[in-house]
Order: structure tokens, then C-alpha cells, then sequence
């Protein structure tokens, strides 16, 4: 019988030589969590990037902090009105457009319960709930997004009940409340959702993976914005999977936003594959040497300042 090992794999790709470029660890000791939501952001607007992280420490308890940049490589811990949570995600964004960085956040609680919630930016040092009531997910992803270019963030938010997998649009109404809108989207948990204007036309595509319903399998759909506040399924094809990842950026500077995706695919084999923009609404895979992980996250940016977007992958590897 074949054994099995799943490794955890850090990657760091670049598309053109490494200059000797280093990495060296800081003194700031954080709090190991797994099952984690994390995300950088100027919360207090100081010129500094702070963290807010939450998950599961070695003692299986569920942790919550947001630690304050305070410039000096040092940081602070702000107490926030928050629930420790896992199995979610995290995104800022300056829905009020009041000057300051508020953020939502969805996932796990400590009893298993399913939580989404909108915290507002108070003053620049505290956050309160926001009266906007979500639906409570976990296992899945929420993100800010103009999709209609009225100046004000909408929300987006998928993933699990308990029981089934949903999706759902949140219009910023630009008075602090929200309408919700309909969409073609598929509900999904274990899912990736990532936005980017792909066709050049002024307005947010959205790319979207995960698991549906009752063994449906797997998806992973673009979306085109139509301009009108609708979206339409776009006729592109990419590998279905979830556990994944997705992470748009120009690799080769034409102007043109690419795609790489990174998962489990549905015929369970690992995967990380990188789809070049053809700039004329299509998009071809490229032949790369990147390993295939699930569990991961992946992301995009010019680590060694040549003019060129390099790539950082972290994950689990089938071995």
C-alpha cells in the first residue's frame, strides 16, 4: 500500500533571475494559529500596516488579535468587539468612506456556531458592529468590491450554514445599509473569490471556485460584469477545484490582468496553474514548473523591485 505524507510547502516564484535578494526573521513574536483569517491593513491610518489574525493555537483555542504597528518594529495588541474565529476570512475595506479602514469578517466561533459580521471603524482606534444583518457562514470568503463604480464598497459573501452553501452580493446603498442583488452565482463553501476588471471595460469581473451542494462537485467560474449591475457566465474554462486559491496579476505587462489558481482539483489531484490573458476575452494555461498544493493561498507581487510580479505559494503537497 502507498503511504501518503502531506507537506506543507512554502513557494516563492520569480520570473526572472533572484538578485540575491533576502528574508530576515523580525523579533516580533506572534501566536502560532492554524485553521487561520489574516489580513494587513492601516487600520488606524498612522503609515503603518497593522494585522488582524484569527484561529485555532497548539492548545486548540480559538484566538483573535489585532496588533498595532507602532513603527518602531514593535507592536500592540487593540481589544476589538470581535469573536475569535476559524475556518473563515477577513477583508478591510472604507465602506462609509469616512477616512478610515473598517473590515467583515466570517468564519467559526468556539461553539461551532456560524458568524458574519460587518464592524465599522469608529474613530480610528475602535470598531463597533454594524446594524447590516448577514448571513451566517463559514467555510468560505467574504471581500469588499465596487462592482457598480458608485463610489461606496459592496460586500460579497459565500459559504457554508451548517448545512447548505450559499452565495450572496451585497449592494452599498451609500447610508451605511445594504440591498442584496441578485446574482448567476453558484453557492459554493471551501471557495476562492477573486475580483479584477479582465476585459479592460471599467468594471469588476469576478472569478469564483469551490465546492457545491450535495456532491455536485466542483466549479470555477468567471464572471462577466455587465456593466448594469448584472454579471453573465463567461465561456472561458478553467480547472474545477477548491481548497484553493486564486490570484489575479499582469505577469508579462501587457496591460491585461492574468490568472493563477492553485487547489484541489476535482479529479483530487493538486494543482497550480497559471492562465495567461489573451487580451481578447480569452485566456490560455501556460507550461510552469510550480508545484501543486491544496490547502493554499497564493498571491502576487515584485518582491525584487525589477518591474516584474513574482509569486508567493504556500500550501500542502501530496506526496
Amino acid at each position: 500500500m502507498k503511504t501518503k505524507f502531506l507537506l506543507f510547502l512554502i513557494s516563492l516564484f520569480a520570473f526572472s533571475a533572484i538578485n540575491s535578494q533576502t528574508f530576515t526573521p523580525t523579533e516580533i513574536e506572534l501566536t502560532g494559529l492554524h485553521f487561520s483569517l489574516i489580513e494587513w491593513a492601516d487600520f488606524n491610518a498612522d503609515g503603518n500596516m497593522d494585522l488582524i489574525i484569527s484561529g485555532v493555537n497548539n492548545s486548540n483555542s480559538e484566538e483573535l488579535f489585532l496588533y498595532q504597528n507602532n513603527g518602531d518594529n514593535t507592536i500592540s495588541e487593540v481589544m476589538i468587539p470581535a469573536p475569535a474565529l476559524y475556518y473563515g476570512d477577513i477583508a478591510w475595506g472604507n465602506f462609509d468612506n469616512d477616512k478610515d479602514i473598517d473590515f467583515i469578517m466570517m468564519g467559526l466561533t468556539t461553539d461551532g456556531n456560524e458568524f458574519s459580521m460587518l464592524y465599522e471603524n469608529t474613530d480610528g482606534n475602535s470598531f463597533q458592529e454594524n446594524s447590516l444583518s448577514l448571513p451566517m457562514r463559514s467555510v468560505g470568503s467574504c471581500s469588499f468590491v465596487d462592482f457598480n463604480n458608485d463610489g461606496f464598497l459592496d460586500i460579497f459573501l459565500s459559504g457554508n450554514t451548517g448545512q447548505t452553501n450559499s452565495v450572496h452580493l451585497f449592494k452599498n446603498n451609500g447610508d451605511k445599509t445594504f440591498t442584496q442583488i441578485q446574482t448567476p452565482f453558484v453557492g459554493l463553501s471551501r471557495s476562492s473569490v477573486k475580483w479584477s476588471d479582465f476585459d479592460n471595460d471599467g468594471d469588476f469581473d469576478i472569478f469564483i471556485s469551490g465546492e457545491q451542494d450535495d456532491n455536485q462537485g466542483y466549479i470555477a467560474n468567471l464572471y462577466t460584469n455587465n456593466g448594469d449591475g448584472t454579471f453573465k457566465l463567461d465561456e472561458n474554462s478553467f480547472t474545477k477545484f477548491c481548497n484553493g486559491n486564486a490570484g489575479w496579476g499582469d505577469y508579462n505587462n501587457d496591460g491585461y490582468d492574468d490568472l493563477i489558481i492553485t487547489g484541489q482539483s476535482d479529479n483530487e489531484t493538486f494543482i497550480c496553474e497559471l492562465y495567461k490573458n489573451n487580451g481578447n476575452g480569452t485566456f490560455s494555461i501556460q507550461t510552469t514548473d510550480f508545484t501543486g498544493l491544496a490547502y493554499s493561498t497564493i498571491d502576487w507581487g515584485d518582491f525584487d523591485n525589477d518591474g516584474d510580479l513574482d509569486i508567493l505559494q504556500t500550501g500542502c503537497n501530496l506526496a
